[in-house]
């Protein structure tokens, strides 16, 4: 019976000893596996810039093609070349001019739309990138990829018809009781850049928390394309930032206007 007693004893030690460095192990293996996946997302900018640098395209695109001398010169060059080549194009074209602070929306050449940014914020990758590099991948017109907005794109009003000419014409001018939401925009790319529009005011409770879940669903996404691609093996992926405040209903006009899948040129200089 002694016996018994002293080997379950010395057993359950074993076992609580055990569960006692499992546990310091996969408690030492998860913090460095966090730390490992914090270094991978670090590593993104760093590989986006390889990834550039190693396009077959980029002599050809941006030393034979722009030969100038200053760098400023030549994005001016490039970025007057793109709103040349928009006058040939039947469709609605976003322009994004960091250099005067504006954002517009043109077709044929001709500015239908224009408005001043009240706040701007470039990635500070961008702003490091070389003329070479940024010639190549930003300088011309691009599509957009994906949208996150909180805008209604068409809205609908529903109203009763008149019953006689004099309701009629008290309808004409009677105000817009559309609801509107509050505007945020995420448009991301097919040069892989991101733009980040909102709206220039945001004091109401309302304005707060739709801002809130707006950038919250923005960067749950990001964080998950990253562990997907950390629990894969994938190279680290990255996507520079643009982010502007506009007038609210210079954001909602502009958004409304633009067709499914617009023309977007972005210039900046260093």
């Amino acid at each position: 019976m002694k016996t018994w007693n002293w080997c379950t004893n010395h057993l359950l030690l074993a076992l609580k000893y055990i569960s006692i460095n499992m546990t310091r192990y996969l408690t030492y293996a998860f913090v460095g596996i966090v730390f490992i996946f914090l270094i991978y997302r670090k590593m993104g900018p760093v590989a986006e810039l390889r990834r550039l640098e190693k396009s077959k395209l980029l002599d050809s695109l941006s030393q034979d093609f722009y030969p100038m001398a200053t760098s400023d010169l030549a994005r001016e060059f490039a970025f007057k070349k793109e709103l040349l080549d928009q006058t040939q194009s039947d469709s609605i074209g976003l322009v994004i001019n960091l250099n005067d602070s504006t954002v517009s929306i043109n077709i044929h050449g001709v500015t239908l739309h224009s408005t001043k940014m009240s706040a701007l914020a470039v990635d500070s990758w961008l702003t490091r990138l070389p003329d070479a590099l940024y010639l190549h991948q930003y300088a011309t017109s691009t599509s957009i990829g994906s949208v996150r907005s909180t805008i209604v794109k068409e809205p609908i009003v529903v109203r009763d018809a008149p019953k006689d000419p004099e309701e009629a014409a008290v309808n004409a001018y009677e105000p817009d009781t559309l609801i509107q939401n509050p505007a945020y925009l995420q448009f991301v790319l097919e040069s892989n850049l991101q733009l980040i529009i909102e709206q220039d005011s945001g004091n109401t409770w309302l304005e707060t928390t739709t801002r809130y879940k707006f950038f919250s669903a923005m960067y749950w996404h990001e964080f998950k394309t990253d562990l997907k691609g950390f629990l894969t093996f994938s190279q680290p992926s990255y996507t520079p930032s643009v982010r502007v405040k506009l007038p609210v209903s210079d954001m909602r006009s502009i958004y409304r206007a633009l067709p499914a899948r617009p023309v977007v040129v972005v210039n900046w200089s260093e």
